[in-house]
């Protein structure tokens, strides 16, 4: 049983969960503009209805500074503990390990000994190579390549069709922009364009100002 919290991310995973055979059986708005529709507030867990609060939850967002807003704000309602959902079309290795919240679109490969963290999404036909460790709160785009023995930092956001060297490390609260191919370490709180990649912007907290 799982609780679905709403954003445009949302029919990607409702698909994924339609193939698996599993189903959303309520739905709740958690974002600051939507307390109203849901007929909740933000004050505590006492205002969750009881059923709501038994089950299991899924923030099927994109942004990582707001999945893990979601995130925070689902547990402090009460709600029993995140899932994982693998799409059934997706390519993962039995040694890879998994923490909880993790979304693997359709088409994506996971390889041998990788590490996804807290809440770690892989969208769609993206690739992630033996020894690869993704630390909380990660999205990598639709079709990026990240290679073996890469390390991305906590919320760094990766975009469509970027391309990550082998071994190469990228800080936290990062965006690698779409199509980017980085050859080198990426530090942390920076933007990053281009083939090669260069930094275009530094001292951000986050994608879109979000940090995690």
């Amino acid at each position: 049983m799982l609780v679905g919290v709403e954003s445009d991310f949302t029919p990607d995973v409702m698909d994924s969960i339609a193939r698996l055979g599993a189903r959303i059986t309520a739905s709740v708005l958690l974002d600051d503009a939507a307390w109203d529709l849901a007929g909740l507030s933000p004050h505590g867990a006492q205002d969750a209805p009881q059923e709501l609060r038994a089950m299991n939850f899924f923030v099927p967002r994109n942004i990582p500074g707001l999945r893990k807003a979601a995130t925070d704000t689902a547990g402090a309602l009460g709600f029993s503990s995140l899932v994982t959902i693998i799409d059934p079309a997706a390519v993962l290795s039995p040694s890879a390990i998994l923490s909880r919240g993790v979304y693997v679109n359709a088409g994506a490969v996971i390889a041998s000994q990788t590490v996804l963290g807290n809440s770690v999404f892989v969208n769609r036909l993206a690739s992630v190579g033996h020894h690869a460790v993704l630390e909380d709160f990660v999205s990598v785009g639709p079709g990026a390549h990240i290679a073996s023995k890469v390390r991305i930092g906590r919320g760094t956001m990766v975009g469509a069709g970027a391309s990550i060297a082998p071994g190469v490390t990228i800080g936290s609260n990062t965006v690698i922009g779409a199509g980017a191919a980085v050859h080198k370490d990426v530090p942390s709180n920076v933007v990053a364009l281009g083939n090669p990649c260069r930094i275009a912007k530094a001292g951000i907290p986050g994608h879109r100002g979000y940090s995690v």
